[in-house]
């Protein structure tokens, strides 16, 4: 006798099929069919077409499984909703990605609020990058190519008897990564929930406490699920869900939007209560109002309070189709909302990036600045340079210069060197020479070159030459 993992199958004469009725308990498969088995004739189980198994043969589940089909609108659909939520899920993960480079370069922008924002946005790309997976490196976002076989007429049917631990894990990643970013989303909503009704300083406290319940929590209570699925409904991918299994990753995401709703209105109360005691116009009120529930929506995922209050088997397929765009879009785009929201329209984020671009404008005007002179570098204190130069102040010259420079690169940075006449470099003097210099005579002194409000001073002597720049 042999088992295939999924029946038992008698010794069989060779050169014939044996046959035997569809498992029922095989989720998708129906008992009115039969499986097959060739034995071959020299008394060998046949291999599955084109490979090679000498020990085990190959059954043909194919006529087992139960092809449903798709509703209308699935089909006419679908296309359309695998190109919102791809263009979703990108421009998604593209933000995201510059947001989590932003909050971690800049210094300034290293503190506590930012550093929960932060981890969202983590949660929110990881969660992209997943469904952008699940739903591109798979077949129809079921399964590798290689979990499938065909049928002679040419349908998919998922091969039976395989551990397919590939997919299983692709989808125990994904709803990882799906609590995860619904566990920071509530850690978010927590987080302004105590800055505006508790101490602020006892909330930054315990930081380390947001990080476990966003990361540590959603892995804790998957291994449950993953449990039961192993012992009890390790079938297909894991992607096909009993009432039970369903209800068990459905109760920790509804557990979050009602938490989440609670801050909800919570929140929203206080804001309208601040709004109302201003004295400004109507349409001030409404638009402050807007912005701020916009705002709130976006973070605590209200969209998903509205779904689930419409289920499927109460809706006609004209709603049910809305119903999909909606989810699809508001999915998909949520992490390119949020990050637009928290990152770049921040104004925090926005002058820290303007600097920035200012500092680097500044070097780059500095290096390319042309000069008929030759220039020097100096890391000498720009406190000590400004006297140096004012010093050396000629007379019928007005120099505001700090510190003696190269001309095209930042002051700070280089050290100190002189030029001669000849191109070669040496160790520039030290301060003292330079001090001690003022019996250099007026007319040996000129001053030169007014460019950009920035004045130049050459101040020659012998063979040298050393150029001041404000």
């Amino acid at each position: 006798m042999t088992f295939d993992n999924v029946l038992c199958w008698n010794y069989t004469v060779a050169g014939t099929v044996a046959t035997q009725r569809c498992p029922a308990y095989i989720n998708g498969f129906t008992d009115e069919n039969y499986a097959t088995r060739i034995c071959n004739s020299n008394g060998s189980w046949a291999p599955r077409p084109g490979h090679i198994n000498l020990t085990f043969g190959w059954t043909n589940y194919s006529e087992c499984k139960v092809y449903l089909e798709a509703p209308w609108f699935v089909k006419e659909h679908m296309h359309r909703w695998r190109i919102i939520y791809n263009v979703g899920y990108s421009l998604s993960l593209a933000c995201l990605t510059v947001a989590i480079a932003i909050l971690s370069c800049f210094r300034k922008l290293r503190c506590h609020r930012n550093r929960i924002h932060l981890h969202l946005f983590v949660s929110f790309a990881v969660r992209a990058s997943m469904c952008l997976i699940r739903d591109n490196a798979t077949v129809l976002g079921v399964a590798f190519q290689s979990d499938f076989d065909k049928t002679l007429n040419g349908n998919l049917f998922f091969i039976p008897g395989v551990s397919h631990w590939k997919c299983k894990f692709l989808y125990l990643v994904f709803y990882y990564s799906l609590l995860a970013n619904y566990a920071w989303v509530t850690d978010e909503g927590i987080y302004l929930y105590c800055i505006l009704f508790r101490h602020a300083d006892e909330v930054n406290e315990y930081l380390i406490v947001y990080e476990v319940l966003g990361w540590v929590l959603p892995l804790v209570y998957l291994m449950p699920w993953a449990l039961m699925r192993y012992f009890t409904e390790n079938y297909y991918c894991w992607n096909t869900h009993s009432e039970r299994s369903m209800w068990f990753l459905h109760a920790f995401m509804l557990g979050s939007i009602l938490i989440n709703t609670y801050f909800f209105v919570r929140i929203s109360a206080l804001i309208i209560a601040k709004l109302s005691q201003e004295n400004r116009s109507q349409l001030w009120y409404l638009l402050r109002l807007a912005k701020s529930m916009l705002i709130l929506i976006s973070l605590f995922g209200m969209q998903y309070l509205i779904l689930l209050a419409m289920p499927d088997h109460i809706l006609s397929d004209s709603a049910i189709i809305a119903k999909s765009y909606m989810e699809h879009i508001f999915n998909s785009f949520q992490g390119f909302v949020i990050s637009l929201i928290f990152c770049f329209l921040n104004k925090e984020v926005q002058s820290e990036i303007g600097k920035a671009w200012s500092r680097y404008k500044e070097r780059n005007r500095t290096y390319f600045r042309p000069s008929t002179q030759t220039s020097i570098t100096s890391n000498i204190p720009r406190e000590r340079n400004s006297l140096l130069i004012s010093h050396h102040n000629t007379k019928g010259s007005n120099l505001n210069g700090h510190l003696v420079m190269d001309t095209g690169r930042p002051c700070e940075s280089y050290a100190s060197y002189h030029v001669d006449v000849q191109g070669e470099q040496a160790p520039l003097a030290e301060p003292e020479i330079f001090e001690n210099s003022s019996s250099i005579s007026e007319a040996e002194s000129t001053a030169i070159i007014a460019n950009d409000q920035r004045s130049m001073l050459s101040l020659e002597q012998g063979n040298s030459t050393i150029v001041a720049i404000d």
